[in-house]
């Protein structure tokens, strides 16, 4: 609630005529939040954005160690060098380091 209140009180206090500006993006002119308004609200919230990332990447972490001890805590690295999977992924990885000459690749817009 507190973000959409910090976002109410800047959209009536910002003024109009700076609040929004124009990005070209491809062929496309699109209308953006300006800098100006982008900044302050960034600084109305104080670095919250960052604070709910850095709870989120620990949360993920979280998941993962869960699992890992639910799953009896088994040794990964045994499953280095063995798995026909891994070999795989290292083909694949080679072939994305050393791309064929005859390979057309389009330029996007």
């Amino acid at each position: 609630d507190s973000v959409l209140g910090f976002e109410r009180n800047l959209n009536s206090n910002f003024p109009e005529d700076r609040k929004y500006s124009f990005e070209s993006r491809g062929n496309t002119s699109m209308k953006v939040y300006s800098e100006g308004y982008s900044k302050e609200y960034s600084d109305m919230l104080d670095g919250q954005v960052e604070r709910r990332m850095r709870t989120a990447v620990t949360s993920v972490g979280s998941f993962w160690f869960t699992a890992w001890v639910d799953a009896g805590s088994p040794d990964l690295d045994k499953l280095m060098g063995n798995s026909q999977e891994l070999k795989q992924d290292s083909i694949a990885e080679q072939a994305l380091e050393k791309p064929d000459p005859q390979l057309k690749v389009r330029d996007h817009e």
